[in-house]
């Protein structure tokens, strides 16, 4: 009898641990997915900025020859 409450309370461990586990994994990669996404986000973000930096920059290039012309 004894025997076999120490088995069940082995196996009820066991199952406790492996659900701690799952919970701990499935955690993880939520953080880990919310963390790809900030990081696309991010890496999106800086592209635009860029392309909006590199069309103000062509503007003013052609401002500049334009003002160069007639100077």
């Amino acid at each position: 009898m004894k025997h076999s409450l120490k088995a069940k309370q082995n196996l009820k461990n066991q199952l406790d641990n492996t659900q701690a586990i799952n919970k701990k994994n499935k955690l993880r990669d939520r953080i880990n997915k919310q963390i790809h996404l900030k990081t696309i986000y991010i890496s999106n973000k800086l592209k635009f900025t860029s392309y909006i930096s590199s069309g103000f920059n062509t503007l003013r290039d052609k401002f500049i020859q334009k003002e160069s012309k007639f100077t």
